[in-house]
């Protein structure tokens, strides 16, 4: 059992979750030491050492998730991040479908989402990892511009 206390799934397992209010968004920081199993739409993946994975959603599609700490356990949202930041220390395997491949020691990703051509969508933002509630998002689709 001492080797599966130190592992995670997503938020659930040995993992702290910080999530901030930002302007028009979410942001969700995913802490996690030992072996973590990524199946979060969009970054999918599996890492042994230390991470740190931080989710950009819009405020309306993650408002279940109350701002603050949550420990060993949080509902992240189904659907895919407008952006995702991951930061991996050790091992690390990539299996999403914007990002595949192998890294072994310190590993820095960032990733915006790519909506569909036929979505039409303006989207602004501006997303500070380090500064989590200063993230600025906006968005409309075609059918209601000007936004």
């Amino acid at each position: 059992m001492a080797g599966l206390a130190a592992c995670s799934v997503d938020g659930y397992g040995l993992s702290a979750t910080r999530v901030s209010q930002g302007d028009g968004a979410l942001v969700v920081e995913v802490y996690s030491l030992g072996a973590n199993l990524r199946l979060q739409s969009g970054d999918q993946g599996f890492g042994l050492g230390a991470s740190r994975r931080s989710y950009v959603f819009p405020a309306a599609q993650a408002a279940k998730l109350a701002p603050g700490w949550h420990y060993f356990l949080i509902d992240l949202p189904a659907l895919p991040p407008v952006a995702m930041r991951g930061t991996s220390y050790g091992l690390d395997l990539q299996a999403g479908p914007a990002q595949t491949g192998l890294s072994l020691g310190f590993s820095e990703t960032i990733l915006a989402s790519q909506p569909p051509a036929e979505a039409s969508l303006l989207m602004q933002l501006s997303f500070h990892p380090d500064l989590p509630a200063q993230t600025r998002l906006s968005y409309c689709r075609k059918d209601t511009m000007p936004c």
